[in-house]
C-alpha cells in the first residue's frame, strides 16, 4: 500500500528542503493551534462571513485600515472567487471587459461565468518573458471599444513585473470604466520601500493572494473596494455566490492572525526582511553562469516597476536550462523553486525568510557556476523587446458559447483552423494559450506542442 497524503507530507516536513515558493508563510506558523479545535461552523456567536455584524467584520475592518481600503473582505476561496464576483458585481451579461491577455485563467473564467465579451490588451514582451501592459495600447483598445465597462490587469506577473497601473487607473477613469487589478503575488507592497507601489492607491478593486507572500494558509485571500464605482452591497451578494456557503473559520482565524501579525510586527519585520532580501539579491547577483532580474529591467516592454521579492533567475544557456538548474537545486540541495521553464527559475520569498535560506541558494548557485566559462553579459537574453512571438489568436465566438458548445477532441493537426472549445495553458503560471472561441492557428499549434496531444474543438 502507497503512503497516504498526511504521512507524505509529514515526513517531507521532517526534512531539510527550503521552500523558495508558496505559501508565504514558508512553513513557519505565527502562532501555534489544532486546526481540529477550531473549526466550527456559524453558530452563535461566531458570526458568519456573508453576512458580517461581528468577529468577521471587526476582521475586515481593520484589514481595509491595515491597506488603507475603502472597504476590504477575507476571501476563502482564494483570489479565483474575488475575481468571479468583482466581475460578476460590476457587469451585466453580454457587457464587454477588456482583460490584460497575461490573465490568470480565473480571469477568463469570470468572463465565462458572467457571460462577457473579452477584448484583450496583450503585454509587450522581452523576449520569451511577458512584460508590462502599455498603458497607450489600454487607451488605444477603450478609444476602439467605447463601451467596455471594466478592465482587469495582472500586476505583479508571475515574474515580478508591475505595469504603469496610474497612468491606467486614469485613462480607464476617463472612459468611465471601472479598474481591476489582480494584484495576487502583491500582498506584500504595502509594507515596504523596497517594494512597488500597490494597486490600492488608484484601482477601483484590488485582490491579494494573502497566501502567496504573507504568512497565511493556502486559499487565503483579500479583496479590497477603493473606489465610488463600486455596488458594494451587490458585490457582496456576489461574493457570496461564488465563495462556500461553509467558509472555514480555521482560514479565517489564519488570516486574522496574519492581519495581527502585520499590524504588530509588520514594520519591524518588513524592515528586516528588506535588508537581508537586498543583501540576497546582491549576493545571487555576482554569481556567476546566471543572470538576477532587477531594475534595468524597468522601463522596458512597458514594465514600470521590479518585485524585488521575487528572485527570477536565467542560467546562462550553455549552462543549463531554467527547469535543469531546479532539477539540481531540488535534487542535490533541498532547495524547492516556485516554477522553472526552458528559460528561467522563479524563488519566491517572503518576510518569513530566513538568512540560511538565501545563504543556501547562493552557495548552490554559485557551486553550479563556478566553472562555467561564460561571461554574464551574455545571459541577458530577455532585455530587447520583442514582437509577435505571443499568439493572437481571432475570436470567432464568445467565450461561454464556445465553452457550452457541443465539441470533440482532435488531433492538433485536425484542429489547424477550427474553434476550440477549451483553455490550454502552462501551469503555473496558467496563462491561456488559446481560450474558448479563438481560432487554432499554425502559432497556436507551435507554442501549446508540448502541452497536450488533443485539442477540444467546437462540433
Amino acid at each position: 500500500m502507497s503512503k497516504s497524503l498526511y504521512d507524505s507530507l509529514i515526513e517531507y516536513s521532517s526534512k531539510d528542503y527550503y521552500p523558495f515558493h508558496m505559501p508565504g508563510h514558508k512553513r513557519r506558523g505565527i502562532s501555534c493551534f489544532n486546526p481540529y479545535d477550531i473549526d466550527i461552523t456559524e453558530i452563535e456567536g461566531f458570526d458568519n462571513l456573508h453576512d458580517m455584524k461581528g468577529l468577521i467584520k471587526d476582521v475586515s475592518l481593520r484589514l481595509a485600515a491595515l491597506y488603507g481600503a475603502k472597504e476590504s473582505f477575507l476571501l476563502v476561496n482564494g483570489v479565483t472567487g474575488g475575481i468571479l464576483a468583482a466581475l460578476g458585481a460590476v457587469t451585466a451579461p453580454g457587457d464587454k471587459v477588456l482583460l490584460a491577455r497575461n490573465s490568470h485563467r480565473s480571469v477568463y473564467g469570470a468572463a465565462i461565468a458572467a457571460g462577457l465579451k473579452a477584448e484583450y490588451v496583450y503585454p509587450r514582451q522581452l523576449g520569451p518573458l511577458l512584460g508590462g501592459i502599455d498603458p497607450a495600447d489600454v487607451e488605444d483598445a477603450l478609444g476602439k471599444n467605447p463601451d467596455i465597462r471594466a478592465v482587469v490587469i495582472t500586476s505583479p506577473t508571475y515574474e515580478g513585473f508591475v505595469s504603469d497601473i496610474k497612468s491606467i487607473a486614469e485613462i480607464t477613469h476617463r472612459r468611465n470604466a471601472l479598474l481591476i487589478v489582480d494584484e495576487a503575488h502583491g500582498a506584500h507592497f504595502k509594507f515596504s520601500d523596497l517594494f512597488p507601489e500597490s494597486a490600492i492607491s488608484c484601482a477601483d478593486i484590488v485582490l491579494h493572494g494573502a497566501h502567496k507572500t504573507l504568512p497565511a494558509f493556502t486559499q487565503s485571500a483579500f479583496l479590497h473596494v477603493t473606489g465610488d464605482m463600486v455596488d458594494i452591497p451587490r458585490l457582496e451578494e456576489y461574493l457570496a455566490l461564488y465563495q462556500t456557503s461553509s467558509p472555514s473559520y480555521i482560514l479565517m482565524a489564519g488570516m486574522e492572525r496574519c492581519i495581527s501579525f502585520l499590524e504588530n510586527e509588520g514594520q519591524t519585520r518588513f524592515t528586516a526582511y528588506a535588508d537581508l532580501l537586498s543583501q540576497a539579491r546582491e549576493t545571487i547577483s555576482r554569481c556567476k553562469g546566471f543572470e538576477l532580474i532587477g531594475e534595468e529591467y524597468k522601463g522596458k516592454a512597458a514594465v514600470y516597476d521590479i518585485d524585488k521579492g521575487k528572485l527570477v533567475i536565467l542560467p546562462a544557456p550553455k549552462l543549463c536550462t531554467g527547469s535543469q538548474l531546479s532539477r539540481t537545486l531540488r535534487e542535490k540541495y533541498h532547495l524547492e523553486c516556485e516554477m522553472a521553464d526552458e528559460t528561467h527559475l522563479i524563488a519566491m520569498t517572503s518576510l518569513m525568510d530566513e538568512r540560511e535560506g538565501f545563504d543556501r541558494l547562493a552557495f548552490a548557485l554559485n557551486e553550479i557556476g563556478k566553472n562555467a566559462e561564460i561571461k554574464n553579459d551574455s545571459i541577458c537574453l530577455h532585455r530587447t523587446e520583442s514582437k509577435d512571438n505571443y499568439p493572437r489568436p481571432l475570436t470567432k465566438m464568445t467565450m461561454r458559447d464556445a465553452f457550452t458548445a457541443d465539441s470533440q477532441e482532435v488531433k492538433p493537426a485536425d484542429a489547424l483552423g477550427r474553434i476550440s472549445a477549451e483553455f490550454i495553458y502552462h501551469y503555473p503560471p496558467g496563462i491561456p494559450i488559446i481560450a474558448p472561441g479563438e481560432e487554432v492557428t499554425e502559432a497556436v499549434l507551435d507554442a501549446v506542442s508540448d502541452i497536450t496531444d488533443l485539442i477540444k474543438v467546437v462540433i
